[in-house]
């Protein structure tokens, strides 16, 4: 069920990303085209790359911070909460714009 959530939620989020860049891309010839689809796929995959390690090494240095294991897990869970609050309330706002 995750795979598919995750495939369904990247689906639309990647058509949102590609009929804006469909708008830029206006008038441009076939290679400057290709050019620009290499060149927008290789900065949203490296900016998602530095956003995830840098989460990554920050959560992994608060774990090992903590030496008890209850101390750990709340950790874990307090990011999994967090990260899912705040995320809610980006979409949130951003769809209430959106309307507007």
């Amino acid at each position: 069920m995750r795979l598919a959530t995750a495939f369904f939620f990247g689906l639309v989020h990647g058509l949102g990303f590609a009929s804006g860049l469909l708008e830029a891309m206006n008038g441009m010839s076939g290679v400057v085209i290709g050019l620009a689809l290499a060149a927008f796929s290789l900065g949203v995959e490296l900016g998602h790359q530095m956003v995830v390690l840098a989460v990554f090494l920050g959560l992994k240095l608060a774990r090992n911070a903590r030496v008890d294991e209850a101390g750990r897990e709340w950790i874990s869970l307090a990011t999994v909460l967090g990260g899912s609050l705040l995320i809610g309330v980006a979409g949130t706002v951003y769809l209430i714009a959106a309307l507007k």
